[in-house]
């Protein structure tokens, strides 16, 4: 897995977050990534799952397959995770330890 610390450009894991993540909550476990810059990412994939819901209602062809399941799951994990980082606010103290934090990353 490929998180953002490791491209250094912040603008570029933007654009995609889902190929920089495995998970929603990889991206709030990444202790490099500020509140902000968390909540940016988390809205930003939940827009691109959104699209393509969009695209595939208006009977569209997109570049990437259509939503299915799994895109259902991880628009409803993508949501959670936003309601996670509203709970925290903007306190990092507020994060999991760090052992929990790298057991997350490891099992997605």
């Amino acid at each position: 897995m490929t998180v953002a610390a490791d491209t250094g450009d912040f603008d570029t894991v933007l654009q995609d977050p889902a190929a920089f993540f495995v998970t929603p909550q990889a991206i709030l476990d990444d202790p490099s990534l500020s509140h902000e810059e968390m909540r940016h990412l988390l809205t930003e994939w939940q827009r691109d799952i959104d699209d393509r819901r969009t695209a595939t209602g208006e009977g569209m062809v997109a570049d990437l397959p259509g939503i299915n399941d799994r895109d259902v799951k991880l628009g409803e994990a993508v949501v959670a995770a936003l309601a996670d980082l509203d709970g925290r606010g903007a306190d990092d103290a507020a994060r999991a330890s760090l052992p929990l934090r790298l057991w997350r990353r490891l099992v997605g």
